[in-house]
């Protein structure tokens, strides 16, 4: 007998045990899969707004809600301090404060990753004006 029909046979017994085994074995699911259902929140629902924040220069910025002037602060470490404390304020009335940096054309792009890194630490949302930034 050649050696091929040897392995026929080998293969042909295997898979007369594997059904074998399949052919035994409990197919029974025992896991539960739950499916999405309806849920009314109870949470009020969270308003965003828009506060921008212009970079005059390394050490100048002032916040703005829309066209009002919130307040002009003097140095990053003032200026962490108080979009904290605004973010918090916001969160209190069930707002959302997203920050919307506006860098001057001179100023330093390290002052605008700074002012990032801020909103990056406290978790607050973001956004740069591109319309203000011009790459040259």
């Amino acid at each position: 007998m050649l050696k091929g029909g040897t392995i026929i046979r080998l293969i042909d017994v295997v898979l007369i045990i594997l059904l074998g085994f399949l052919g035994i074995t409990d197919f029974e699911v025992k896991s539960q899969i739950k499916l999405p259902s309806f849920i009314e929140s109870t949470q009020r629902e969270i308003n965003q707004q828009f506060i921008f924040l212009i970079i005059k220069n390394e050490k100048q910025f002032e916040l703005l809600d829309g066209q009002n002037i919130i307040k002009e602060i003097e140095g990053i470490s003032a200026l962490e301090d108080i979009i904290v404390q605004l973010n918090n304020v916001f969160l209190q009335n069930y707002k959302q404060m997203i920050l919307v940096i506006e860098p001057n054309i001179e100023t330093m792009i390290q002052t605008t990753v700074d002012v990032m890194d801020i909103c990056e630490k406290y978790q607050i949302p973001k956004s740069l004006s591109y319309s203000q930034i011009e790459l040259n």
